[in-house]
């Protein structure tokens, strides 16, 4: 849902790129034609934001959509939102999130600042936690997530400290927001 109509050919080109990539999915796929379809669906939108500019869409094409493994929604298999060279196979039982992301921008991002979200390790090294106070904390982050992403909002929720503690964290900083560009992002699950 876009708060503003003049976002909803930006809305629109999204949920079709998400929407061909799902249709388009399938065993034995490569994941590069996929990003293809997907990047096709995307660019065949434009969006007029004031009177007279007209912005073409594009995929960012440097974040993915991903394969989702237990207990790690990041799995080891990225689906892009543009073309590529990968001929990476889409196998029977993968799970993926397919994540399209479109901009009126060059079609690329970066991180900058503090981190925006996190998730537990768990490929990370054990260690002893000496700290009570990060013991507690990771056993809150435990129980309440285990591997699944969160952000510091959440702990406060819960009553926690801050997470800046532990090595068996992964943490994500903020995509960087530049004036004028605008982006949505759509996600859906799909199970092959």
């Amino acid at each position: 849902m876009a708060f503003d109509p003049i976002y909803d050919n930006l809305l629109a080109a999204v949920k079709d790129a998400t929407n061909t990539g799902l249709r388009e999915a399938g065993i034995d796929v490569r994941l590069g034609e996929l990003g293809d379809h997907i990047q096709e669906a995307m660019e065949s939108y434009e969006c007029e934001i004031n009177v007279g500019t007209t912005y073409l869409i594009k995929p960012i094409g440097n974040i993915t959509g991903h394969t989702i493994l237990p207990y790690s929604i990041y799995g080891t298999k990225s689906v892009p939102s543009v073309k590529t060279n990968d001929t990476t196979k889409i196998e029977e039982g993968d799970v993926f999130a397919i994540e399209t992301f479109g901009s009126t921008g060059n079609g690329r991002c970066h991180s900058k600042g503090e981190c925006s979200y996190y998730a537990l390790n768990s490929d990370a090294l054990k260690v002893d936690l000496r700290v009570l106070s990060a013991k507690s904390l990771l056993n809150v982050i435990k129980k309440n997530f285990s591997t699944i992403p969160f952000c510091q909002r959440y702990l406060d929720r819960l009553g926690q400290e801050s997470i800046y503690w532990s090595l068996t964290i992964s943490s994500s900083p903020a995509l960087l927001k530049i004036a004028r560009l605008y982006w949505i992002k759509k996600d859906l699950t799909l199970r092959k």
